[in-house]
């Protein structure tokens, strides 16, 4: 969830720029204060802190674009939102807990199985079955067709069109993940 960071070829080649450079990134991670500085600017000039915990930003600065051009925050900021150890700054306390409660080691992630998968059959028969599946809902919408009667007729043309043989193949992939 972090954007890249990269040292540059120059640098790479100075040992102490290097040394430097991690440095600061260490302390935007570990130091509060730089963190807020870094991030938002200047307690009670830029932001301030809600009730509940968490940095909102005053208006004259919600827009990150205007942010960093007028002040320099965010242009240094590799971690913001992503650092366990400054959630509490950048999150209300109730966000914070919601996070903590669905990242809960005992809960198993829903994830997409079919995620950047092909179907072949499903690519060759594409634009017939999108074509046709239009078709159907404005025939349901318009009365043309029986929703309860007219739905199995629906699935069955879509089967011998092609959709039967790409639900297999997404079955299979299916099949493969735990």
């Amino acid at each position: 969830k972090q954007v890249p960071f990269a040292i540059g070829a120059d640098a790479a080649k100075d040992p102490k720029k290097v040394e430097a450079i991690l440095k600061m990134v260490e302390t935007l991670a570990t130091d509060e204060e730089a963190y807020l500085m870094t991030s938002y600017g200047e307690e009670g000039v830029n932001y301030d802190i809600a009730e509940g915990g968490g940095v909102v930003p005053r208006p004259e600065f919600t827009d990150p674009i205007q942010a960093t051009s007028a002040l320099g925050i965010n242009f240094f900021s590799p971690i913001k939102g992503n650092n366990p150890l400054m959630l509490k700054i950048d999150y209300p306390a109730e966000k914070v807990a919601f996070r903590t409660q669905v990242n809960d080691k005992g809960i198993t992630p829903i994830t997409d199985a079919m995620q950047m998968k092909t179907l072949p059959s499903w690519d060759a028969n594409k634009d017939a079955l999108q074509k046709m599946a239009k078709e159907y809902e404005l025939k349901f919408i318009l009365g043309e067709a029986d929703t309860d009667k007219g739905f199995d007729t629906f699935i069955s043309e879509m089967n011998k069109a092609g959709l039967e043989q790409a639900t297999a193949e997404a079955n299979e992939v299916y099949a493969t993940k735990k």
